[in-house]
């Protein structure tokens, strides 16, 4: 992960015409110590990059804005930095990016940070890929970001040390709380299934611990209290295994309906010990002693557990777009893990093993 105050004193010009995404966005840069001027489409984004050039550090630009959208945008910034010296980097921001998106971000020379997932299929992301091949001097990055946990960064460099041995076994779990689980069943008929909805990032992070990729998997789906996932042609809970090119094992147990709060744990076990991360998915290391015994409250939700891991993961592509650097993260690993998200949704859907690949 990078290093804390990476964007402290740096400047940016916002192209937002989201009020509530503005002002969010400004809060968080401020937060780690830069500062941000927003304006409200693309138009003002060029005339305001025109009046200040060398005043700003990076350019945030939104895609979809009234007036001039953030392609046309950009085009016309780059335009304008063919007639005098400096390059400014210009960074692609929506809510809803897929391989188009992206292309279309590269293609207009920005860089780019997209969630997951990577694409709709895998043809998606195999032009995500293309988009990214044909512009290597742009910085791709994809957010999987829990290998910015400081937790999970901690395992994977005991990892590396040889403190496990070798390892040969991940074991994740991921369940949402009871208290989420309406707004679960509404977006239930539209998640792709549990697995695709629920678990990539633990996908992700098999890949990275075990260092191999996945070639079979098994999974099933379960449901006992809500019934209206099964209506939705979904599950309550799933549990799927997995079998690896260097003979190593995954498993991933997601679900809707953990009472005490957002619970994500992960075990790595090798041949010489094991590394557990929230075991207890803490809110923090206060405890409460009182007549019921000592309490430990949960974390209600992935973006209080994972607060600071996307604050760091943001700081990393800045840097990168800034140093010229390629992040960890790259378009393939967005591909490999899709592949094994819709491959285990197959298993889940049809009852039998899937080979991957």
């Amino acid at each position: 992960p990078t290093q804390e105050g990476v964007l402290r004193g740096l400047s940016f010009l916002a192209a937002e015409d989201n009020e509530i995404n503005a002002e969010i966005l400004k809060e968080l840069l401020e937060i780690e110590g830069a500062s941000c001027q927003v304006v409200e489409n693309g138009s003002l984004a060029v005339e305001r990059f025109r009046q200040a050039r060398g005043e700003f550090d990076a350019i945030l630009m939104d895609v979809q804005m009234p007036v001039m959208n953030g392609h046309q945008a950009t085009r016309a910034i780059r335009e304008i930095e063919k007639n005098g010296p400096g390059h400014i980097p210009i960074i692609a921001m929506t809510a809803n990016a897929f391989a188009e998106d992206e292309k279309a971000a590269l293609d207009a020379g920005k860089h780019v940070f997209s969630e997951k997932p990577l694409g709709t299929d895998l043809e998606q992301c195999r032009k995500a890929e293309a988009a990214v091949e044909r512009h290597p001097d742009l910085t791709f990055m994809l957010g999987f970001m829990r290998r910015y946990d400081k937790s999970y960064a901690y395992a994977k460099k005991k990892i590396e040390e040889g403190a496990i041995g070798t390892p040969y076994l991940v074991k994740a779990t991921g369940i949402d709380p009871e208290a989420l689980v309406e707004g679960a069943i509404r977006f239930a008929k539209t998640s792709g299934g549990i697995f695709l909805d629920m678990a990539i990032h633990d996908i992700d992070l098999m890949r990275w611990f075990l260092g191999s990729e996945a070639t079979e998997v098994y999974a099933m789906g379960a449901t006992f209290k809500h019934p209206e996932f099964q209506a939705a042609g979904d599950d309550e809970t799933g549990v799927a295994v997995y079998k690896f090119e260097n003979g190593a094992m995954g498993m991933i147990h997601v679900g809707r309906t953990a009472p005490h709060g957002y619970h994500v744990e992960t075990e790595i076990v090798g041949t010489e010990g094991s590394i557990r991360i929230s075991a207890v998915p803490e809110k923090n290391q206060a405890r409460i002693y009182g007549p019921g015994g000592v309490l430990t409250e949960c974390v209600g939700s992935f973006p209080e557990r994972f607060e600071e891991a996307y604050l760091v993961e943001m700081a990393e592509f800045v840097d990168c777009v800034c140093q010229g650097r390629k992040p960890g993260v790259s378009v393939y690993d967005g591909t490999k893990s899709t592949a094994v998200g819709y491959a285990t949704t197959e298993a889940w859907r049809t009852g039998k093993p899937v080979k991957i690949g």
